[in-house]
């Protein structure tokens, strides 16, 4: 009796399993794993790549509908989708009343100075350095001698005649006594309108980077052709001096130059002319009959 006493009761598992019916069980293995669901769909939408847009579980306005340009609009009596501004309004910022700063213009003539709302300084004439071989080097060349890649391209076709009937206009040189008179306002109406066959940029070029080409271009007129007064008195010594030296390397090398041509003029015999050189003046007769008769472009 007494080892009946001392017995304990067994101790009963913290989860009966056969007590829990199977299909329990499997009911609950199913849900953790749908639970596992919403988990790959967030990691798939937020980590894959897919061409369809993704999925908006609030969508408020992300696919509204719209229409596309020229489609027909019953609701208005045109039919036109694209409708045009209302007469007599500008955009605000767009009204552009200052002549001077949009076009160049003072009074009834082109500026001669740049307008108040440009800083003249290196930032300026970097940027404009930067537009200008993107926009005008092509043409103008990176000295603005128009001797651009275009021109050297078009010079090219004319001269072996497979230009198919087209015509070319030599860009003028910036450096000309005509291009330095020209106010910086003229410049600038011609960046933005063009001139003869030159098209105008003010639909590429923004107003600023059209002012900064202009102070990049008169940089390059001054670093070609600046008056000795305009120059500093250190740099003029300098300058000055380079001169000198440069004169006296010139006799003798002209004195070389002239005995070469007289030798060359030995062999020839009197009257006659060397072979090709009577077409290669008559072609640059045309080319400069057609620059002058046309302006240049530029």
């Amino acid at each position: 009796m007494a080892d009946k006493k001392q017995q304990t009761p067994p101790v009963e598992p913290f989860i009966n399993w056969s007590r829990i019916p199977k299909n329990w069980i499997w009911v609950s293995v199913i849900l953790a794993n749908l639970s596992l669901v919403p988990l790959g769909v967030v990691y798939a939408h937020r980590n894959l790549h897919w061409r369809q847009p993704r999925t908006s579980i609030i969508p408020d306005m992300d696919n509204q509908y719209r229409w596309n340009p020229q489609q027909y609009d019953p609701e208005f009596k045109d039919g036109r989708v694209m409708r045009n501004w209302v007469e007599g309004t500008v955009p605000v910022g767009m009204l552009h009343e200052d002549d001077h700063l949009y076009r160049g213009i003072e009074g009834e003539r082109f500026a001669t100075t740049f307008p108040d709302e440009i800083q003249i300084d290196n930032n300026l004439i970097e940027r404009g350095e930067n537009r200008y071989q993107i926009y005008c080097a092509v043409c103008h060349g990176e000295a603005g001698y128009g001797d651009g890649m275009i021109e050297k391209r078009a010079s090219q076709l004319a001269i072996s005649g497979n230009h198919r009937g087209l015509s070319w206009v030599t860009p003028l040189s910036y450096h000309s006594d005509e291009l330095r008179a020209r106010p910086v306002g003229h410049i600038f109406n011609t960046i933005s309108n063009g001139i003869r066959t030159m098209p105008g940029y003010k639909s590429q070029i923004t107003v600023e980077d059209r002012w900064a080409i202009v102070a990049y271009i008169r940089t390059l007129q001054l670093s070609q052709w600046t008056p000795v007064t305009q120059v500093d008195q250190a740099d003029r010594e300098r300058l000055l001096k380079q001169i000198e030296a440069n004169r006296s390397q010139a006799p003798a090398m002209d004195s070389e130059a002239g005995s070469e041509q007289a030798g060359s003029d030995a062999e020839m015999t009197e009257g006659t002319q060397p072979e090709g050189d009577a077409p290669a003046a008559e072609g640059a007769m045309d080319t400069a009959n057609q620059a002058e008769a046309d302006g240049g472009n530029g």
